[in-house]
């Protein structure tokens, strides 16, 4: 099994939010609304393009992880961060795959 970490390309969109779909289907209410997340998320001015990374599995897209810049609110003013998520691994792929390649 052969894992590339790389960054997210524009080719890679429809794969990733499929991935995403079928990551999240059914897993914390009927249906999933995370890959429409992850669609959105690309055109919001908080995304970090740098920092938007996908895992080819044998050159398929099977996961990825985003980040988005954020900021912690307090009574002492606002404080930026940066956030991640959502993360993704197909549910084709799973952790004897993983630990066996």
């Amino acid at each position: 099994m052969n894992i590339v970490v790389r960054k997210e390309e524009a080719k890679d969109y429809r794969r990733t939010e499929e991935v995403a779909r079928e990551a999240f289907w059914n897993l914390y209410f009927p249906g999933a609304v995370e890959h429409y997340v992850v669609h959105k998320m690309r055109s919001h001015p908080d995304f970090i393009k740098e920092l938007a990374f996908v895992i080819e599995v044998d050159g398929t897209v099977e996961g990825a992880i985003f980040y988005t810049h954020s900021k912690v609110v307090t009574p002492d003013g606002e404080f930026p961060t940066i956030s991640f998520g959502p993360v993704l691994i197909s549910p084709n792929i799973t952790v004897r795959d993983w630990v066996e390649s």
